[in-house]
């Protein structure tokens, strides 16, 4: 074992290696869990506010509010990972065309 790997170092960058090779779940399915959690949660609030439950209001409007938030966050990158995924196309296309000549002399040829 070289020495700057202890036996503590090899147990860590074991349990890294374990994690990395976890799934890490798609954000659509995020995205419909919750959204399914945001509508629990605002049933839940009209329910409450019908029974005159002031606690478990508030406790729900707390949800909806946490909920709706995570919720535009998960959109907002679904939306960046889009755009990515066009800009990184584009850019591989540009990458295997051939190359333009954009020299002076070029540009006189052509005129």
């Amino acid at each position: 074992m070289p020495e700057n790997i202890t036996p503590d170092t090899k147990t860590h960058l074991a349990r890294l290696a374990k994690r990395n090779r976890r799934s890490r779940g798609d954000l659509d399915g995020a995205r419909k869990k919750l959204y399914l959690a945001l509508e629990h949660a605002e049933a839940v609030m009209r329910d409450a506010a019908a029974s005159g439950d002031g606690a478990l209001v508030l406790k729900a409007v707390h949800a909806t509010t946490q909920t709706t938030a995570a919720f535009a966050k998960i959109v907002e990158v679904g939306e960046l990972e889009a755009r990515l995924e066009a800009l990184e196309a584009a850019h591989e296309a540009q990458a295997t065309a051939p190359p333009v000549d954009a020299s002076p002399a070029s540009a006189r040829a052509y005129a």
